[in-house]
């Protein structure tokens, strides 16, 4: 790798490439090493194939709770990043540093694509004495609905085939996944799907699924598909 100060302060280490995670990484970064205990940093990071299951704790899940909370990660991702914090020396990564954009596909697209920015959330600036990370994100989603059997861990409905289109802002200043759906706003779209009942085992069909959602209040319509009407 080819590491070199830009100026007296300035450490540059310039891209270099490397397997990790059952995939390929590159990646580049700077640091600002003029004081001596809290160090500013910017990296930017591009892979193919990635294991996230492997890469993301051991980075904290860049203190985005949503990630920490999924059961499982994905495993074929593709994926680049642009992050902006402070280190503490001391203390590891400072709360309400992180700011940065992450643009990612899982099967190329197929199983999903998206696009998630993040900063602190400057109404939580002064709690970050107690050691608290909060963070404001915004999530572009598009992708095939069966992804949602695993994120909402369902028992009895299961998606299948089709396409949704997902936007999502919250501020994650919790662990649980139940308070950034109350405390969040987001539009789900579902088009030309398939919901499968388990208790029954029957399958309805859906023309379009679309839910608001606001501070834990939602407002939803639903259009099933009737064969006998032909629409």
């Amino acid at each position: 790798a080819n590491v070199h100060f830009e100026d007296n302060n300035m450490l540059v280490l310039e891209k270099t490439s490397f397997n990790y995670g059952e995939g390929k990484v590159t990646f580049s970064a700077r640091l600002d090493i003029r004081d001596s205990l809290l160090t500013p940093f910017e990296f930017e990071l591009f892979t193919e194939n990635l294991n996230l299951n492997k890469l993301l704790p051991p980075l904290d899940f860049f203190n985005i709770k949503l990630l920490a909370n999924l059961e499982k990660l994905p495993e074929d991702l593709n994926l680049i990043i642009k992050h902006r914090g402070i280190i503490d020396d001391h203390k590891g990564l400072v709360p309400n540093s992180s700011t940065g954009e992450v643009y990612f596909d899982i099967k190329d697209g197929d199983l999903l694509a998206g696009k998630i920015t993040y900063q602190p959330d400057a109404t939580a600036i002064k709690d970050s004495i107690n050691n608290k990370a909060f963070t404001k994100a915004k999530i572009l989603l598009e992708g095939d609905p069966s992804i949602f059997n695993n994120f909402f861990q369902t028992e009895q409905f299961f998606f299948s085939k089709g396409r949704f289109f997902f936007n999502f802002d919250y501020s994650d200043s919790h662990a649980t996944k139940r308070h950034i759906l109350d405390n969040s706003t987001a539009h789900l779209k579902i088009a030309n799907s398939s919901v499968h009942y388990k208790p029954t085992g029957v399958d309805f069909p859906l023309t379009k699924i679309d839910l608001f959602l606001k501070s834990g209040e939602a407002d939803f319509d639903l259009f099933v598909r009737s064969d006998s009407l032909d629409r």
